[in-house]
């Protein structure tokens, strides 16, 4: 049994905190004095989350949907869901979650453009979207990425253009959301 323990030292988010009720990119936000950097938790977060899943599984479980056009795939071991993937009626990914944790609580969520480029990246606590999350152009350009907690947009959301170029910025403000965030404690049993 290996046990991860993530302490970001910018910040994490607390499990208490995020929920009451149950080719990688590397990019960098805008931030200011105002708004962290949770690239480096997100990322260490995303590592654990893969790590979990690369323990290995024990079955696979193929459904395609009754019209045919899509295909769920459930990936377990030791009768726990440790992955699940959407394809297309041509095998091609359109989603795709890790989940790890004790129960299930950790998500690793992708969405992915027909030419395989992944589109959105997120982590989510209890189905609830926690900390930085990205989306890209179909041409690999970042598009926008920023802070959630509980869900709800904070902070600078900076947006580019497929070009690159910037295009403009949403500040959501709520800072008052950045005290919730403490240490959180991944433990990658099973």
């Amino acid at each position: 049994m290996r046990a991860f323990t993530i302490i970001a030292a910018i910040l994490a988010i607390s499990v208490s905190s995020c929920n009451n009720a149950p080719t990688e990119k590397k990019t960098s936000p805008t931030t200011d004095a105002t708004t962290p950097d949770l690239t480096t938790w997100t990322e260490a977060m995303k590592t654990s989350i893969l790590a979990d899943f690369d323990k290995g599984i024990d079955s696979t479980l193929y459904m395609p949907t009754p019209d045919g056009n899509f295909s769920d795939v459930f990936f377990f071991r030791n009768g726990e869901v440790k992955k699940k993937q959407y394809l297309s009626k041509d095998s091609l990914t359109i989603l795709e979650v890790f989940i790890a944790g004790t129960a299930g609580e950790f998500e690793l969520r992708r969405k992915f453009c027909p030419n395989g480029q992944i589109t959105f990246e997120g982590i989510t606590l209890h189905n609830e979207h926690c900390g930085m999350n990205s989306w890209w152009h179909c041409n690999g350009q970042l598009e926008h990425q920023g802070l959630r907690y509980r869900s709800n947009k904070f902070g600078k959301w900076p947006y580019w253009k497929k070009d690159g170029t910037p295009d403009h910025e949403d500040n959501f403000g709520l800072m008052g959301y950045l005290d919730s965030l403490s240490t959180i404690q991944f433990s990658g049993r099973n």
